[in-house]
């Protein structure tokens, strides 16, 4: 009745860094294990017992330790020992469970999971991939399981099973920033004669299996600064990291007082932004207390929102009350629309359940509404939540020709991030194209960036570049073909119109790793209408190791009521001079910014050199990570992952018009630097054993830099951009427990982009002549 089977088990494990595997920390683990059989099979249906006969040498674990895990009924399960398990003998007793009983204790979520079998001798050979992404993260870090299991079974008994086990956390722009720990394990059978006196008492006894739940972690005393320390620091993104634990460390009271001292600190604005990351309810509460809503307050609570929006999950509380600023808040557009967008990037993040989608649409009165606004605010807030949801819906607006123009405008590129571009028809975006007449230069171009030019044959590419008179369309158009179809990129009879006209797009794409799986591109357009500059628009996205696209930066200008100023009147232009800048970060839309809205404004600027100076268009910091999961081995040793990853951006633009050469001159530099923490530990150590434990920190900074010259001629307008990207520098440190350290500093120097061989002659004529 007690006749168990030995089995000899042999485990190891290895800790280390992608980048350098000098600094690696390793552990191993040897052991008897008997467990109970009958004639040598597992008893399915009642339980299993397992004695430790012999543990590691010196006996500190797993030594003279009996489990029983017996049926409770109705789908419980009864654990008992007889004494109580260290964290370590818990893990392994919860991967022995796995090994021998599967049916009792299910594998944890792992993500996506791929399996294959096949048969080497007598052995099978099960091998699985798991990967857990995300599609709404733009940079985080990706987990990745990879086992190889071989096992040897005569008649359904485990003989024998080698196994090994690769978990790898690791960022997913490059697959050599994070860590990975590699396991071996050999379990091989002895005898089937063991007898065992059983003698489990009920001092772990638990209903179900919650003895096998990972214990929480033990508390770790973190030394947290004074305010008046972190408040010293200069850096930016070091800076929120330590307010973080400042303010986590605060009850309601003392963050009352703290932000009521720091209310006028020239570090105010960080400390909003370190608020709005850790996502609680106890600080939101606080923010909305001290800075009740008002148009002083508002650009405070606005910074607070957009760091908000990017925290992993905040508390429901939250949503009740952003729902109510959007909805009650009166005079106060601004707080309402950047609320809105909080709410709808924060959606994202959840299930894509239309009745939510819908109920979240129905704060700006749904798609009922109908000034440009509300439709605006609308389709933003589509566009950050990412749902395909009412795709239909928005073509609709798209082809209406009743439709407000930049409305329409607006509804292409949502369309644009659709998640599943396979249910965009390319025909209804073809008809669009060629046989609505008297389309505007500024939507057709919009429309273009639905279409799959690298799709189109050779005869439509000419019947859409001949299909209009524009002489505009026609240059902005060829352009665009050569991009992205191979076919026309040598026709220079279709070439050719690319120099006619002012209209500019350029694309281009890079390779970010030596493996060819992540890629950067990069994509900029000018439109013009006439002789005045109408559209422009800049695009910074990335395609991850999961093939994952990723909208990491655009800006879209939108300029109106020019025409007239620079020839002819454009009879379909704005009646008031206006130019506002729309940009997204990350996927999640800001509220337009106004630089303009009529001519007395743009005279008022000129001539007071407002623009002549450095003006911030946009500078903030957010948390893009923020997270700590638990995995187990095969051997069911908890293993820690920790990864928090922060971004800031500082956009300044300055500009200066001349009347005497009838030009003017415009600069708009984006500093982005980001920064973020990893590391990797096992939870649970042998006793007297040090812990296993990499982390590693990264720095990586950059710029892009965009320089504007225009100058009207006798007859013409000509214009010269010139992009650039700052010198790339990152550094990497990683540390190991007890000794282990490695520093990586790397360099890449700036490049000038070629804007293409048009551009290239403009901005010659113009450093001539001016």
């Amino acid at each position: 009745e007690n006749q168990f089977c030995q089995y000899t088990l042999e485990h190891s494990l290895c800790l280390s860094h992608l980048a350098d595997t000098s600094v690696t920390k390793c552990g191993d683990t040897k052991l008897t294990v008997a467990v109970q059989g009958a004639g040598g099979k597992m008893v399915q249906g009642d339980g299993l017992i397992m004695n430790v006969i012999d543990g590691d040498k010196g006996g500190l674990d797993l030594t003279d330790l009996t489990i029983s895990i017996q049926n409770g009924g109705e789908g419980t399960w009864q654990v008992a020992s007889n004494r109580k398990m260290t964290d370590f003998e818990r893990d392994v007793t919860r991967g022995l469970v796995r090994i021998f009983r599967p049916d009792l204790l299910p594998l944890q979520n792992r993500g996506h999971c791929t399996t294959s079998q096949s048969q080497d001798s007598q052995f099978s050979v099960t091998r699985e991939e798991c990967v857990k992404t995300s599609d709404f993260e733009s940079i985080y870090h990706i987990h990745k399981i990879e086992t190889e299991k071989r096992e040897l079974k005569i008649n359904d008994d485990l003989q024998e099973l080698e196994a090994t086990e690769v978990l790898t956390h690791y960022a997913n722009f490059n697959q050599n920033i994070g860590e990975t720990l590699k396991t071996n394990l050999h379990l091989s059978r002895n005898s089937c004669d063991t007898k065992v006196d059983v003698d489990a008492k009920e001092l772990e006894s638990i209903g179900g299996l919650e003895v096998f739940v990972a214990p929480g972690d033990d508390a770790t005393n973190i030394k947290v600064d004074s305010a008046e320390q972190v408040l010293k620091e200069s850096d930016p993104l070091t800076l929120i990291k330590k307010l973080r634990l400042v303010i986590k460390a605060m009850d309601e009271k003392q963050l009352q007082n703290f932000l009521k001292k720091q209310y006028k600190s020239s570090k105010f604005n960080y400390i909003l932004e370190a608020c709005g990351s850790l996502a609680s309810y106890k600080v939101h509460k606080q923010i909305f207390k001290t800075l009740l809503p008002s148009e002083k307050t508002s650009p405070f609570l606005e910074k607070y929102l957009i760091a908000l929006s990017f925290a992993s999950d905040y508390e429901p509380k939250i949503s009740s009350h952003l729902e109510n600023i959007v909805k009650n808040v009166k005079g106060l557009q601004e707080l309402e629309e950047t609320a809105l967008y909080c709410i709808c990037n924060q959606q994202r993040k959840k299930n894509k359940d239309l009745k939510e989608i819908d109920k979240i649409l129905s704060l700006v009165g749904g798609f009922e509404c109908k000034d440009s606004a509300c439709r605006r605010k609308l389709m933003y807030c589509l566009s950050s939540i990412k749902s395909d949801a009412h795709v239909d819906k928005l073509f609709s607006i798209l082809a209406s020709k009743g439709e407000d123009r930049v409305a329409r405008e607006i509804s292409a590129f949502v369309l644009e991030g659709t998640q599943n571009r396979a249910i965009l028809d390319q025909s209804k975006i073809w008809k669009l194209l060629t046989e609505e007449g008297n389309l505007k230069s500024d939507l057709y171009n919009k429309i273009l960036e639905l279409l799959d030019l690298g799709l189109l044959t050779k005869v439509q590419l000419i019947e859409l570049l001949k299909g209009s008179s524009d002489t505009e369309r026609k240059c902005y158009l060829s352009q665009k073909m050569s991009a992205h179809n191979e076919q026309i990129k040598r026709d220079y009879s279709l070439l050719s119109y690319a120099t006619q006209g002012q209209s500019a797009y350029f694309h281009t794409l890079l390779g970010l790793d030596n493996q060819d799986k992540v890629h950067g591109s990069f994509s900029f357009s000018s439109t013009m209408t006439g002789s005045s500059l109408s559209r422009t628009a800049f695009a910074l996205r990335l395609q991850d190791l999961a093939g994952h696209h990723k909208d990491l930066i655009t800006i879209h200008s939108f300029v109106g009521g020019l025409s007239g100023m620079t020839g002819a009147a454009d009879p379909e232009d704005d009646a008031e001079a206006n130019a506002s800048l729309h940009i997204s970060i990350l996927g999640m839309p800001l509220r337009p910014l106004v630089l303009f809205s009529s001519v007395s404004d743009l005279i008022d600027m000129y001539w007071s050199g407002a623009g002549q100076e450095k003006t911030t268009l946009l500078q903030g910091s957010v948390t893009l990570e923020d997270k700590e999961t638990e995995l187990e081995t095969i051997l069911g040793l908890r293993v820690k992952t920790v990864s928090s990853l922060a971004l800031h951006l500082h956009s300044q633009g300055e500009g200066s018009v001349s009347i005497w050469t009838s030009s003017g001159t415009g600069n708009l530099n984006t500093l982005v630097s980001v920064a973020g923490e990893a590391s990797m530990r096992v939870l649970a150590p042998k006793q007297n054993q040090m812990p296993l434990e990499i982390s590693s920190s990264i720095s990586v900074k950059t710029g892009v830099t965009a320089d504007t010259t225009i100058a009207m001629g006798s007859d013409d307008l000509t214009a010269c951009v010139a992009m650039s990207l700052d010198d790339l520098t990152l550094d990497l440190e990683v540390n190991a427990t007890g000794g282990g350290h490695l520093s990586h500093s790397l360099k890449f120097p700036g490049v000038t982009f070629n804007l293409g061989e048009k551009m290239n002659d403009q901005c010659s004529y113009l450093s001539d002549t001016l």
